[in-house]
């Protein structure tokens, strides 16, 4: 079992390997169940089922796992016709480093596409390895260090003008900063619900070609997420149109350069003056702060000059975004144009909180914007009603009639009787206004794209008198996502998310009786 990927909020692929010595005699399916685990806490699980063929060796299944915190451990249980394989059963540690105090929802989130990083687990053993002189992945230290300006090691790498980082070097940050990956293409998933932890993909215009031609279900995936609202940069397009233009066909679905060629350049977009800004540091932390040598007077206004021509150029694809880098060697890019890059961007490109508008750790103040009109409210007007009647008749009333009856020692009975009444109404006054049916709310947008398809997202509000026993159902490739008021309270419960074999199931739960469930969800249909 494996898990190689950036940490943040989202989902994440867990791999499993099922080795059969010797060969399966028989199709088999097995039932596993994942549950992650940090700091003694599991708040949400998986379940779904694997065929293994008859005759097969090695079953490869990847499976989408939702994280909201670091994992320390997840725990694997596999069922087979219903008994638990105790020898196919265990828990697996995740190395707690200083990745876990990178943590953010915040902070923007990397992941790097390289046919040169190590494959699986030599992730590890190549970044304890002494490196050479020599550097095929991205030049990206420069870039690290001001995304995480209290790595003493990446500072020190930097200001040491004597030796240049190397590939052990940047690999050292894929293990030691959770907000950064880099991955070969072998070890990409096939489905984009993965892809919802990444805020921006970096890939060189090389690497892109050969990806969209030897993996075209990879492709396909991470087109979906830039269509949902991911972004991707692509570097060593070296400001050339035709390169720009493949790009184009490779999102429209074309998987051969020239196909369909628009002979047109117009999407492409340069960035606006107005967000160049001096200090990329500054920018992540929401300034907005502009050197005054930059600005300069111009018919009475002021207006930003930069010092240096744009090396990017971005477009639209769906509700994403695609960048043109011009540069090979990412060490040659400044960081003023880094800067201008992600200022031209925004947050709600690089950030989770900033795209999603959701925590999965604080409370999100906004829950009650998207409510279920007219249930779940306390009946307070019935309830200040039938108090009063409780009052004058079990005080004054009863007392009265018990008192000309002789019988006041039936205040013991009349008075305990009168509040069961009380409160019994109480409760079916709800029972009965709310149903025992489910009732919601959803709030949705949906956008067709020119190849036909469409991308829609959807903010949806559920209460449910008696929750029904198949929980919440969905398409199988659908993002979904807990829009929880305070998620610290779900912590003492496990949720459970079933795969099945052309569904997702949100199990009962999600949804419980007599409260309101939230959740957020995008899906992209043919």
């Amino acid at each position: 079992i494996s898990s190689l990927w950036v940490e943040t909020a989202g989902y994440r692929p867990v791999t499993i390997d099922i080795v059969s010595v010797p060969p399966a005699a028989s199709d088999r399916n097995l039932q596993f169940e994942l549950t992650p685990s940090t700091y003694q806490t599991q708040r949400e699980g998986v379940k779904f089922s694997v065929t293994v063929p008859e005759g097969s060796v090695n079953t490869r299944v990847q499976v989408p796992v939702p994280q909201s915190m670091m994992w320390q451990r997840i725990e694997l249980t596999t069922y087979e016709d219903g008994r638990q394989w105790k020898e196919l059963s265990g828990q697996f540690q995740f190395p707690l480093t200083s990745a876990a105090f990178t943590w953010s929802e915040s902070s923007p989130t990397l992941l790097v596409i390289d046919s040169d990083a190590p494959v699986d687990g030599a992730v590890t053993t190549s970044a304890m390895k002494a490196g050479s002189t020599e550097q095929t992945l991205p030049a990206l230290i420069p870039l690290l260090a001001i995304l995480n300006p209290t790595d003493d090691l990446l500072t020190s790498l930097v200001s040491n003008t004597a030796t240049k980082p190397d590939d052990a070097d940047l690999l050292a940050a894929h293990n030691r900063i959770s907000m950064f990956g880099v991955l070969p293409p072998a070890a990409l998933p096939e489905t984009r619900v993965e892809y919802s932890s990444v805020m921006i993909i970096l890939v060189s215009y090389d690497e892109l070609a050969k990806l969209v031609e030897s993996a075209p279900a990879k492709w396909s995936a991470i087109r979906d997420h830039l269509v949902s609202g991911g972004t991707m940069i692509v570097t060593g397009c070296e400001g050339d149109a035709d390169k720009r233009r493949n790009i184009d066909e490779w999102l429209d679905g074309s998987t051969s350069p020239g196909e369909n060629a628009v002979g047109t350049d117009r999407e492409w977009q340069a960035p606006s003056n107005e967000n160049y800004r001096e200090e990329l540091i500054s920018i992540l932390h929401g300034s907005n702060y502009v050197e005054e040598s930059l600005i300069e007077e111009s018919e009475g206004n002021s207006v930003i000059r930069p010092r240096e021509p744009a090396r990017f150029v971005r477009r639209d694809a769906g509700f994403g975004v695609v960048v043109a880098l011009d540069d090979v060697n990412l060490a040659d890019v400044s960081e003023r144009q880094w800067s201008w890059l992600f200022k031209d961007l925004g947050p709600e490109r690089w950030s989770w909180m900033g795209r999603f508008d959701v925590s999965r750790i604080d409370v999100n103040s906004d829950f009650w914007d998207v409510s279920v009109p007219g249930v779940g409210i306390s009946p307070v007007m019935p309830f200040l009603g039938l108090i009063t009647l409780f009052v004058l008749f079990i005080g004054p009333i009863n007392y009265m009639v018990l008192n000309r009856l002789n019988r006041l020692y039936l205040l013991l009975v009349t008075v305990p009787l009168g509040a069961f009444v009380v409160t019994l109404s109480l409760y079916s006054y709800a029972f009965i206004r709310d149903g025992i049916g489910t009732t919601a709310t959803v709030r949705s947008f949906t956008r067709i794209l020119p190849d036909g398809r469409s991308v829609s997202w959807s903010r949806q509000s559920y209460y449910a008198g008696l929750p029904s026993s198949d929980g919440l159902i969905y398409p199988r490739d659908a993002f979904v996502i807990p829009y929880d008021w305070d998620p610290a309270e779900t912590m003492a419960r496990l949720r459970w998310i079933h795969y099945e074999k052309d569904r997702l199931r949100l199990a009962p739960g999600y949804l419980s009786a007599r409260s309101i469930c939230q959740v957020m969800v995008n899906h992209v249909s043919d």
